[in-house]
């Protein structure tokens, strides 16, 4: 996704997802399994929403030409 910050922020909202869905896994039935599937929603939809706003940047600058 394109080769700016956006691309460095996507690659580590991706990272912390695996990295909490691990969490996630270990706490099945256990204080804390919720909050960290609500945490990967919010990590996939930051990861999302960045990757529709570059698209949409790239779109602009393709019609601008």
């Amino acid at each position: 996704i394109g080769d700016g910050w956006e691309s460095v922020a996507h690659s580590e909202l991706k990272a912390l997802s695996v990295t909490v869905g691990i969490y996630h896994h270990q706490l099945a039935g256990c204080p804390g399994h919720e909050e960290t599937g609500q945490a990967i929603q919010a990590l996939e939809s930051a990861c999302e929403a960045l990757a529709d706003s570059v698209r949409r940047d790239e779109y602009e600058r393709q019609q601008a030409y």
